[in-house]
């Protein structure tokens, strides 16, 4: 015990005892030579031998980050061993907690932050360096508002085997922290004993917890910790030690979705349910808005007459190629047959039977993860990206089926790979990549989620990584072809149109594969939206090279692009233009009439009619909408827009816009968004029939 002259090192001159707990002893000192005040804490007893013989204890001491205290030392006695750190002034957050009770979203979102920072910067050392022990009496609340996670004794003493811990804090220890029958101190202030009673009755006996209890700690055992002490700031609520505890909204506090939905998933009790370091929980803490359904519920961007043309994205048969949507081995059952049958109709463009398979399937058995994955799959493939986000978040965030083996996680992976699918497609490429990022750690064996990490990585600038996820998606079986078809992307994205176009039409001619040939076709055109239409005919012929070889997946696909570009040829060359819209309406009908009757293919099949002045087939497809279509808004501005096209060819003194004006005021009863570029226009429309006395 040191006495207030005493001296350690001959550095440290101790001042006073400030504390003690199940940590051991804690001093104030000053630095003489410095001249600054330091903490002087004693490591237990028990654990001292095992700090001995840690070879890389000092790595602490090069540790350097604002929102952890500077290591200056580690001193060895006669009767322990002692860390020297930086004095933080200000209120642990136990103390905090006592004086003001709990906190608001807003400042808890702060420290969250400053923590995550801290945590991805310790799980980032080589090795990862856990702390272990985070806790109220743990974190410091600074004098200007700011956050310091303290007490690295804990870290020191896990020694070279970081899976073995030396002491819990009830209720902010993850159940995989419970190493044994010695590790019990019902205080939850300091960390402590567990008693052999505690363990046999409360963790054992609980089949939510007992599968998790000893399994050695990770990155992802801070997590729960830190989110655990972000419930306690925010409700003032301690946390129960035996892992009985709600879902932060169950506590009637006030708190934004996305933030609810992060702390939720650091608290899950098993392991691999959580953010799986420091930088993963950081990374969506930064995007935790993305979470919130009033940011998913953004305005759909509105599509034309061609596809989205990422070479990234478009799923169809595309994941089969890699097994990226297993079923089940037991593929007899009559469950996974449904499934089957879903994925099917799914893939053949056959949305109502396959939202009703779906739901036959949950209605069979609600606990398994393949029909919930089918269910996100519809949604992307209907180009409801928005609802496929929404969707997916909600099955990521509630998770209504059981994730038990390496095959549930992979569906899980699976549907983290349709959401950032279609966060992409709406140009949200951050939000993307983390979400493909998540897929991965679901599921490091599908070389398709490391190739599109790749392809976003170079289009973000940083060729180095993209070059390594390539090298990791080759290693797991993405053949060079595909490789290629990522280097065209590549080039695609910095603007070498030439090169990349030279790749993707040699992979149209040569391969034989139907996957690789629909993704060349995707990127070949958005190649030649930008080249220009100076090269259509080019455009043309190739794309009828890639119909010739595809089958009816591809074709749907195809058929769509190679109509685009018929339709562009014949608004550049006059003289041909009925014919070039013939084959552009051909196509698109031979697609409809085998069963794929979405509403942009009749649109389109309708406004390719009106172009080419067949009005009376325009109208016949748009009122065939209108059945289809009851209560969407569109459909009734297309219908506006041909009568007016009608009236155009009356002489003015028969005109009539009473039909016209009809179906305007549906559209506008129907539509509720203020932004639609077609309702704009046909408000103007309107509005100079008014004025030139027509209506």
């Amino acid at each position: 015990m040191f006495s207030q002259k005493n001296v350690l090192a001959g550095t440290y001159e101790i001042i006073e005892e400030i504390g003690r707990g199940g940590n051991g002893i804690v001093y104030l000192a000053i630095h003489r030579r410095l001249q600054i005040y330091v903490v002087i804490k004693k490591i237990r007893d028990d654990v001292v031998d095992r700090v001995r013989i840690r070879q890389e204890a000092d790595l602490l001491k090069n540790l350097k980050h604002p929102y952890l205290p500077r290591i200056y030392d580690f001193v060895e006695t006669y009767d322990g061993i002692y860390t020297v750190m930086d004095y933080v002034d200000g209120i642990d957050m136990e103390r905090a907690l006592q004086q003001w009770g709990s906190f608001t979203e807003s400042n808890v979102r702060k420290w969250a932050l400053q923590l995550g920072e801290a945590l991805d910067y310790l799980h980032r050392q080589n090795p990862p360096i856990i702390h272990s022990d985070i806790k109220p009496s743990n974190i410091m609340l600074t004098n200007d508002g700011n956050i310091c996670l303290i007490d690295f004794n804990i870290s020191l003493a896990l020694g070279g085997n970081m899976g073995n811990s030396i002491g819990v804090s009830p209720g902010f220890s993850p159940p995989e922290q419970y190493t044994g029958f010695g590790m019990y101190n019902p205080n939850p202030v300091n960390t402590g004993y567990l008693s052999e009673d505690f363990v046999r009755n409360t963790l054992y006996s609980n089949p939510r917890v007992a599968p998790y209890v000893g399994m050695g700690i990770t990155p992802r055992s801070d997590i729960y910790s830190l989110g655990m002490c972000l419930v306690t700031f925010l409700t003032g609520s301690r946390p129960d030690p035996g892992f009985n505890n709600y879902r932060i909204e169950d506590y009637g506090i006030q708190i934004s979705e996305g933030f609810a939905t992060i702390i939720d998933n650091m608290t899950e009790i098993a392991p691999s349910d959580r953010y799986a370091n420091g930088t993963q929980y950081l990374e969506a803490l930064r995007n935790c808005r993305k979470l919130d359904r009033r940011y998913i519920s953004m305005r759909r961007r509105q599509l034309g007459m061609s596809l989205t043309a990422s070479v990234l994205f478009v799923i169809g048969a595309i994941l089969t190629v890699f097994g990226i949507f297993r079923l089940n081995a037991d593929r007899h059952t009559e469950y996974y047959s449904i499934i089957e049958e879903a994925d099917a109709a799914i893939s053949n463009m056959n949305s109502d039977e396959a939202a009703r398979l779906i739901n036959e399937a949950i209605e069979k058995d609600s606990t398994k993860a393949a029909a919930y994955k089918e269910d996100v799959y519809l949604r992307y493939m209907n180009d409801d990206f928005e609802g496929c986000i929404e969707l997916g978040e909600k099955y990521i965030r509630t998770t209504p089926f059981y994730i038990e083996s390496a095959e549930d996680k992979s569906y899980l992976a699976d549907i983290y790979y349709l959401v950032g699918n279609a966060y992409f497609e709406l140009g949200k490429n951050a939000e993307a990549l983390s979400l493909i990022k998540m897929a991965i750690e679901n599921d490091s064996s599908n070389p398709l989620y490391f190739r599109d990490c790749a392809v976003i990585t170079a289009m973000n600038g940083d060729a180095d990584k993209a070059e390594a996820y390539i090298k990791e998606a080759s290693s797991l079986g993405l053949n060079d072809l595909t490789t290629e078809l990522v280097e065209a992307e590549i080039n695609h994205k910095r603007g070498n149109e030439r090169e990349a176009l030279s790749i993707v039409k040699g992979l149209i001619q040569e391969t034989d594969d139907k996957v690789l040939l629909r993704r060349s076709v995707m990127l070949c055109s958005d190649i030649y939206k930008n080249i220009g239409d100076s090269s259509i005919d080019d455009e043309i012929d190739i794309l009828t090279k890639a119909l010739n070889k595809s089958d009816k997946g591809s074709r749907i696909m195809v058929s769509e692009y190679l109509s685009n570009a018929y339709s562009r040829k014949a608004a550049l060359y006059p003289e041909i233009s009925a014919e070039c819209y013939r084959k552009a309406i051909s196509l698109l009908e031979d697609i409809y009439n085998e069963g794929y009757s979405t509403y942009r293919v009749m649109e389109n099949i309708g406004v390719l009619y009106e172009n080419m002045g067949d009005l009376e087939n325009a109208e016949s497809f748009f009122l065939k909408m209108l059945d289809k279509y009851p209560d969407n808004y569109g459909v009734y501005i297309r219908l506006a827009f041909l009568e007016a096209d009608k009236q155009q060819n009356i002489d003015i003194t028969y005109r009539n816009y009473d039909k016209m004006m009809n179906y305007y005021d549906k559209a506008v009863s129907y539509c509720n968004k203020d932004d639609d570029v077609d309702m704009q226009l046909l408000n103007k429309m309107v509005d100079d029939i008014k004025k030139a006395g027509w209506y």
